[in-house]
Protein backbone atom coordinates (compact mmCIF):
# COMPACT_ATOMS: atom_id res chain seq x y z
CA UNK A 1 0.00 0.00 0.00
CA UNK A 2 1.53 3.46 -0.87
CA UNK A 3 1.37 6.40 1.10
CA UNK A 4 2.12 10.36 0.78
CA UNK A 5 5.06 11.82 2.36
CA UNK A 6 7.71 13.99 2.11
CA UNK A 7 10.38 11.25 2.40
CA UNK A 8 11.54 10.86 -1.04
CA UNK A 9 11.82 14.45 -1.58
CA UNK A 10 13.85 14.45 1.19
CA UNK A 11 16.45 11.79 0.38
CA UNK A 12 16.77 12.97 -3.05
CA UNK A 13 17.76 16.10 -1.62
CA UNK A 14 19.96 14.82 1.54
CA UNK A 15 21.51 12.65 -1.84
CA UNK A 16 21.81 15.76 -4.15
CA UNK A 17 23.70 17.76 -1.00
CA UNK A 18 26.12 15.19 0.51
CA UNK A 19 26.85 14.79 -3.75
CA UNK A 20 27.30 18.86 -3.14
CA UNK A 21 29.62 18.80 -0.16
CA UNK A 22 32.16 15.93 -1.72
CA UNK A 23 32.34 18.04 -4.39
CA UNK A 24 33.24 20.83 -2.36
CA UNK A 25 35.67 19.04 -0.37
CA UNK A 26 37.30 17.73 -3.64
CA UNK A 27 37.15 20.29 -6.02
CA UNK A 28 37.47 23.68 -3.47
CA UNK A 29 35.34 25.72 -2.51
CA UNK A 30 33.51 28.84 -4.94
CA UNK A 31 30.50 30.83 -4.38
CA UNK A 32 28.74 28.59 -7.48
CA UNK A 33 28.97 25.76 -5.51
CA UNK A 34 28.22 27.42 -1.78
CA UNK A 35 25.30 28.87 -3.57
CA UNK A 36 24.13 25.31 -4.49
CA UNK A 37 24.50 23.65 -1.36
CA UNK A 38 23.11 25.88 0.52
CA UNK A 39 19.98 26.19 -1.39
CA UNK A 40 19.88 22.75 -1.06
CA UNK A 41 20.25 22.63 2.60
CA UNK A 42 17.73 25.03 2.81
CA UNK A 43 14.82 23.03 0.57
CA UNK A 44 15.78 20.25 2.48
CA UNK A 45 15.06 22.04 6.01
CA UNK A 46 11.69 22.99 4.74
CA UNK A 47 10.87 19.13 3.76
CA UNK A 48 12.27 17.83 6.92
CA UNK A 49 13.35 19.20 10.20
CA UNK A 50 15.55 16.11 10.39
CA UNK A 51 17.37 17.79 7.64
CA UNK A 52 19.06 20.14 9.76
CA UNK A 53 21.97 17.48 10.62
CA UNK A 54 23.57 18.73 7.22
CA UNK A 55 24.23 22.21 8.96
CA UNK A 56 26.97 21.02 10.72
CA UNK A 57 27.95 18.65 8.38
CA UNK A 58 28.11 21.55 5.38
CA UNK A 59 30.51 23.45 7.94
CA UNK A 60 32.52 20.16 8.11
CA UNK A 61 33.07 19.93 4.20
CA UNK A 62 33.47 23.76 4.35
CA UNK A 63 36.88 23.15 7.26
CA UNK A 64 37.88 20.44 5.39
CA UNK A 65 37.84 22.05 1.75
CA UNK A 66 39.74 24.93 3.44
CA UNK A 67 42.44 22.92 4.85
CA UNK A 68 42.96 21.33 1.97
CA UNK A 69 43.11 24.27 -0.53
CA UNK A 70 44.72 26.62 2.03
CA UNK A 71 42.30 29.23 0.61
CA UNK A 72 41.25 31.23 3.63
CA UNK A 73 39.30 34.28 2.28
CA UNK A 74 37.79 32.36 -0.44
CA UNK A 75 35.85 29.42 2.40
CA UNK A 76 35.10 32.90 4.56
CA UNK A 77 33.37 34.35 1.40
CA UNK A 78 31.74 31.36 0.29
CA UNK A 79 30.56 30.61 3.73
CA UNK A 80 29.10 33.77 3.94
CA UNK A 81 27.29 33.34 0.81
CA UNK A 82 25.97 29.72 1.67
CA UNK A 83 24.41 31.19 4.82
CA UNK A 84 22.71 33.46 2.79
CA UNK A 85 21.46 31.50 0.33
CA UNK A 86 20.54 28.92 2.89
CA UNK A 87 18.76 31.46 5.41
CA UNK A 88 16.67 32.82 2.20
CA UNK A 89 15.84 29.30 0.68
CA UNK A 90 14.44 28.79 4.64
CA UNK A 91 12.88 32.33 5.03
CA UNK A 92 10.00 31.72 3.11
CA UNK A 93 8.63 29.18 5.28
CA UNK A 94 9.45 30.19 8.62
CA UNK A 95 7.89 33.93 7.07
CA UNK A 96 4.57 31.94 6.12
CA UNK A 97 4.60 29.90 9.98
CA UNK A 98 4.73 32.98 11.32
CA UNK A 99 1.66 34.49 9.31
CA UNK A 100 -0.28 31.32 9.90
CA UNK A 101 0.71 30.59 14.02
CA UNK A 102 1.80 34.30 14.90
CA UNK A 103 5.39 32.91 16.02
CA UNK A 104 8.40 30.90 15.45
CA UNK A 105 9.53 29.71 17.98
CA UNK A 106 6.69 26.74 19.11
CA UNK A 107 7.49 24.84 22.34
CA UNK A 108 8.27 20.92 21.83
CA UNK A 109 6.39 17.69 23.64
CA UNK A 110 8.14 14.81 24.45
CA UNK A 111 7.54 12.74 21.20
CA UNK A 112 9.38 16.10 19.06
CA UNK A 113 7.75 19.11 17.91
CA UNK A 114 4.13 19.84 18.22
CA UNK A 115 2.04 20.50 14.89
CA UNK A 116 2.33 24.41 14.69
CA UNK A 117 5.06 24.60 12.05
CA UNK A 118 8.56 24.89 11.50
CA UNK A 119 9.97 27.31 13.59
CA UNK A 120 10.08 24.03 16.45
CA UNK A 121 13.32 23.67 15.34
CA UNK A 122 14.76 26.71 16.34
CA UNK A 123 13.42 25.75 19.92
CA UNK A 124 16.29 24.78 22.41
CA UNK A 125 13.62 22.77 24.58
CA UNK A 126 13.30 21.00 20.76
CA UNK A 127 16.85 20.19 19.99
CA UNK A 128 17.36 19.09 23.28
CA UNK A 129 14.24 16.31 23.55
CA UNK A 130 14.98 15.50 19.77
CA UNK A 131 18.76 15.12 20.25
CA UNK A 132 18.86 14.18 23.67
CA UNK A 133 16.18 12.04 23.78
CA UNK A 134 16.87 9.84 20.79
CA UNK A 135 20.78 9.19 22.30
CA UNK A 136 19.01 8.40 25.68
CA UNK A 137 16.68 5.89 23.69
Amino acid sequence: MAGVNNDVLANLLFAATFYALLVIIVRGLSWQRAVASGVLVGLGITTKESFIIMIPLSVIAFILSTILTREFKQSLKSLAIWVGTMVSSVSWVLLWDYRAYQTLLVSATNAGATAKGWGSILSAQFLKTYFVGKIAH
